[in-house]
């Protein structure tokens, strides 16, 4: 074979090559759009039960009015954000349990961008307090933007079941 061929084989095999790692490359990046947009709703789970004082509903977490304050009482997941109900118009202080081996380093910062709200966790009780003035569902996540979750605000008397 002359050089002139063996250069044209190799200049043909290297655009094969290219068009194959094109290929991969552009199934990976579906892949991956496929399964992160999965992420965000995992977290998002139905309520499981409503406190007896208020008739608003939270996962995993506690919720009681003391001294005029909404104290919601919850904990922190390696791989979730607790889902919280509140009510308009009054204060809350949401206190988080951060139990050992709970904190990671995708979930250790927390961004609540309704209440401008950036907070990073410490092992033990964290404390978050805003006021709830706006009723609706406001999304929370961690600071990587994959572990989300939801607060809800409610108006006077209504409960999730409205």
């Amino acid at each position: 074979m002359s050089k002139r061929k063996i250069a044209k084989k190799k200049k043909s095999n290297r655009k094969k090559a290219k068009g194959k790692i094109v290929t991969i490359l552009i199934i990976a990046v579906v892949v991956i759009m496929a399964v992160g947009t999965r992420f965000p709703t995992r977290n998002i789970r139905s309520a499981r039960w409503v406190t007896e004082n208020t008739g608003i509903a939270n996962e995993d977490s506690t919720l009681a009015i003391e001294n005029g304050v909404q104290v919601v009482r919850s904990s922190l997941y390696s791989d979730r954000y607790p889902v919280i109900a509140v009510q308009q118009g009054i204060p809350v202080r949401w206190i988080i349990n951060a139990p050992p081996g709970s904190i990671n380093g995708c979930n250790d910062r927390m961004t609540i961008p309704e209440y401008r709200i950036n907070h990073t966790f410490r092992q033990g009780e964290n404390i978050i307090e805003f006021m709830p003035e706006n009723i609706g569902r406001f999304r929370f996540a961690c600071w990587m933007n994959m572990i989300t979750s939801t607060i809800t605000v409610l108006a006077p008397g209504e409960s999730i079941a409205n």
